[in-house]
């Protein structure tokens, strides 16, 4: 009773902020330049092990994209939040918060929240400063590297070396691969802190989180094996067998990872922990890597920085389908493979963050299709 009191009361104070800010002076918007042509509808190919899949599960691969044409925004005296967020008198610039499922938790009472504080921390007047983060970036290793990075990348291209807004408290890869692109002069946005912005430049999002723009993630894997001083195996040398483990993690982990250890053995798989290796011991790692085994999560990320004709497999929910690193590993021209593993939890209590088994024999039956002579 008392939750829905309170959803009630903030629906309704909402509705009042949002009037309010209807009828304040506004103009977030000085212009925008186009940053990236849109691209016609393209096929991505469907998971290596379609067969295997039970074809209702298959059906929530959707493998045919386009892109629109991308934008620079070019915003005048706006406040920015920590997480990223662009608004004006109660006013949120839209672009600024992706996707639209959250924009509801960055309007009314929070905006009347920030705007209190939107004097907290002016700008100079006339230095131009970028913003390339949004709020599923703060903290979450794969919105940072595939939503951010190609976003950096296209800044750097237009305007090489300006201030950078960037969120303080991010693990160290952040600021790393921020001057990766270029940007080693960082404006660090505290928690709970507004700065106000006189003239902020923000790249469009590449593409709605979950999907990618594969020519620009092609381009961010390149700059990053440039910048970390990345080496190809030498000639002769066997590609590397990784399953990365969860086991060490809160959420989503393998409830059956000791049950699988042998066949893993079996194929020449090492078990790798990622948060015990650098950013850069990663990078490395992955660029040896012909097979790559693990359970949804952040650790897959790290598919980017696989060479071409590699492959994934991939351990998903079989009741909470999330296809975003088959985007990425298929467009990025890897050899995709998904089986459906068993929730901790069934029915409506089921989500991406439930703990996970595998079928064994299923897995098995994979290994002997992707390793016919081992």
């Amino acid at each position: 009773m008392k939750a829905a009191l309170r959803t009630t009361l903030k629906k309704s104070a909402d509705a009042v902020i949002r009037t309010i800010g209807g009828l304040l002076p506004k103009q977030l918007v000085a212009g925008r330049e186009p940053m990236a042509p849109a691209v016609l509808p393209f096929q991505l190919p469907l998971p290596r092990n379609a067969a295997q899949l039970p074809p209702a599960y298959l059906a929530q691969f959707d493998n045919e994209r386009s892109l629109p044409e991308r934008y620079f925004f070019h915003l005048r005296n706006v406040q920015v939040s920590w997480h990223g967020v662009v608004f004006q008198n109660l006013q949120m610039f839209r672009p600024s918060v992706l996707p639209a499922s959250v924009e509801a938790e960055f309007k009314g009472s929070f905006l009347l929240r920030q705007w209190w504080k939107r004097r907290a921390r002016p700008l100079p007047a006339n230095e131009v400063v970028g913003l390339a983060y949004g709020p599923w970036a703060v903290g979450n290793y794969y919105h940072w590297i595939v939503d951010t990075l190609p976003r950096l990348l296209l800044l750097q291209r237009q305007y090489p070396g300006c201030r950078l807004l960037m969120p303080a408290g991010l693990p160290v890869y952040a600021a790393k691969t921020a001057a990766m692109f270029g940007f080693e002069r960082q404006l660090l946005v505290q928690p709970g802190e507004i700065v106000t912005v006189p003239q902020l430049v923000m790249p469009d999002y590449a593409a709605h989180p979950g999907y990618q723009d594969p020519a620009l993630m092609r381009e961010v894997r390149e700059t990053v094996w440039r910048a970390v001083g990345a080496r190809p195996r030498p000639p002769g040398q066997p590609g590397r067998r990784v399953y990365v483990s969860r086991a060490r993690q809160r959420i989503r982990r393998l409830l059956n990872e000791a049950a699988i250890e042998p066949l893993l053995r079996q194929y020449g798989f090492e078990t790798v922990y990622f948060e015990t290796l650098s950013f850069e011991e990663q990078v490395q790692l992955l660029l040896e890597t012909d097979v790559l085994v693990g359970i949804h999560g952040a650790g897959l990320t790290n598919t980017l920085f696989m060479r071409p004709n590699t492959t994934v497999v991939e351990f998903m929910s079989d009741s909470s389908c999330n296809p975003c690193y088959y985007h990425l590993a298929s467009g990025l021209g890897l050899n995709y493979n998904c089986l459906p593993s068993r929730s901790a939890e069934q029915g409506a209590a089921a989500h991406n963050n439930s703990d996970l088994t595998v079928d064994a024999s299923q897995l098995a039956q994979l290994f002997t299709t992707l390793f016919p002579t081992s």
